[in-house]
């Protein structure tokens, strides 16, 4: 990966699309825009919307980029493991430069995960992030096993599933590494090595670093990639899933 000709902004920007799906806690906490997280299991969740954040969702990083300080309330953020599903990268691009998440389901498996539980508000906040009927859609998911730290067993759940489905290699999704269960069939990869496998594989003419700022600064082109990225893709399969909204807000 060639950095050396960027210049700060740039090496910023890289920073960011290879930080996915950045840091989070491992325990419960509670995130406050304009206040530290206060770490442990949040005092309630009552009347607010169960999100599983199977990507970036559930890191401080990410949510302070979602609710700026003019988002005042508060996102109980809890700790869960997820049965039958993993986190695997999808088959697109973000604008920002990053492979990003989305879940495939795997009987037998349990991936450890977080809950954002959110107000109407914040859900519809989190659509616009999220570009709903473009990227993504928004799903409830039942007859599911989902252990929260906070509310116990719990048998559904809501969900942004990707509209591209989850990229293949090797005819198999590729679980990202901070989020990989311990039963996988393809081996885990890190956001850089996700980035370097798809160079070396379809786009053998830039670098990597170039690739990702490419990404961002040509949406054509970017779009361009992902059409190819296609051929290399399997679309969410769930029986009990639950489409609520696939069209752009």
């Amino acid at each position: 990966m060639q950095k050396n000709n960027l210049n700060r902004e740039d090496k910023q920007r890289l920073e960011k699309a290879l930080g996915y799906p950045y840091n989070r806690p491992e325990s419960s906490f509670t995130f406050f825009s304009q206040a530290p997280l206060s770490l442990g299991v949040p005092s309630s969740v009552r009347d607010r919307i169960p999100v599983l954040a199977c990507g970036s969702n559930a890191a401080p990083d990410q949510l302070i980029r979602k609710y700026p300080e003019t988002q005042k309330e508060e996102v109980p953020v809890t700790r869960a493991r997820l049965h039958d599903f993993i986190c695997v990268y999808s088959a697109h691009i973000a604008a920002y430069g990053a492979i990003p998440a989305t879940l495939f389901w795997q009987p037998d498996t349990v991936t450890d995960c977080h809950i954002t539980w959110l107000s109407e508000n914040q859900l519809y906040h989190m659509h616009q992030t999220e570009a709903i009927g473009v990227n993504y859609r928004f799903s409830k998911l039942t007859d599911i096993i989902i252990e929260c730290e906070k509310n116990g067993p719990m048998t559904d759940v809501f969900a942004y599933i990707s509209n591209f489905g989850s990229l293949q290699l090797d005819q198999q999704p590729v679980p990202i590494t901070q989020l990989a269960p311990k039963r996988f069939i393809h081996p885990p990869m890190s956001q850089l090595e996700i980035q370097e496998k798809l160079v070396s594989e379809f786009f053998k003419e830039v670098s990597s670093s170039h690739f990702i700022m490419e990404n961002i600064d040509h949406p054509e082109l970017r779009k361009r990639r992902i059409r190819k990225l296609a051929q290399h893709a399997s679309p969410f399969s769930y029986p009990a899933e639950e489409i609520l909204l696939n069209s752009p807000l």
